[in-house]
């Protein structure tokens, strides 16, 4: 992949039929895509430093005050080797949407980055609720109403409008890496894996998570406030080796207690 696939400041998206590289800087539109860049960080494909190119160039080309659209630039003409997306209207579903679903993805590969400030900040642009100024569309729908996506910023009509709500499988996937990735409650063959990855001014949170038959009810303390660190983790009251929480499958609640520490 980081031969074949890496453009030079971003993965490749895919190549057609003939070969040709689809989300590279040599395609006139759509020179970058925003999955494949989420699913780099994701797998683990790009190291520390090609993350950092990543993110600069997913600001500089992607970025918009509601979170990273699909691709830019989007598609003016149709292009029989790519199909449906380049027949859109610009700032339409694929053609250059902000797609809630690659907003989660880039969270989730930040976290597993350590990136937890920057993955927060993408969250509060992206959710609904969270407004920025006081004629941000948002303010349109319900803030507990999460939308498939916002039209892109290059729609003639309704820039940053929600567009598809009700209907969108991302909020599994927030709710899904929230808890697993940033709170750090990873469900494991062996266990619940204790793995958080939190903001750096948050001090202490706690979450309840029901896992194979049994209640972990679990505290979190950052007093240095990092975003990865060292864990020292009780389990009942009792010191435990290791991340893994045993299986207990006896219908009981169970109290985990964590300090998170900087690395020694």
């Amino acid at each position: 992949i980081n031969t074949t696939a890496w453009d030079g400041d971003w993965y490749t998206r895919c190549f057609d039929d003939n070969g040709r590289p689809i989300g590279s800087h040599i395609n006139e539109y759509g020179q970058m895509f925003f999955e494949s860049q989420a699913w780099g960080l994701i797998s683990g494909a790009a190291d520390a430093d090609r993350a950092e190119t990543i993110l600069k160039s997913c600001d500089d080309i992607l970025g918009t005050p509601l979170g990273y659209r699909l691709l830019a630039p989007t598609y003016r003409e149709i292009d029989d080797n790519i199909g449906r997306i380049s027949s859109m209207e610009p700032g339409i579903c694929e053609n250059g949407t902000i797609y809630s679903h690659l907003n989660v993805w880039m969270m989730m590969g930040l976290l597993r980055m350590g990136m937890a400030d920057r993955a927060l900040e993408l969250w509060r642009d992206n959710a609904p609720g969270y407004f920025h100024t006081a004629d941000d569309l948002r303010h349109m729908s319900p803030p507990y109403m999460y939308a498939n996506c916002f039209y892109g910023p290059d729609h003639r009509n309704k820039a940053f409008q929600m567009e598809f709500t009700w209907i969108t499988g991302s909020l599994a996937w927030f709710n899904n890496v929230m808890l697993t990735e940033m709170l750090g409650a990873k469900p494991d063959y062996a266990g619940l894996r204790i793995d958080p990855c939190l903001p750096s001014d948050w001090k202490e949170c706690a979450v309840e998570r029901y896992f194979r038959g049994s209640t972990y009810q679990i505290e979190i303390l950052n007093p240095d406030g990092v975003q990865k660190g060292e864990l020292n983790i009780t389990l009942n009251g009792k010191p435990m080796e290791g991340t893994i929480l045993p299986i207990f499958e006896d219908s009981g609640i169970h109290q985990v207690h964590v300090k998170m520490s900087a690395k020694s």
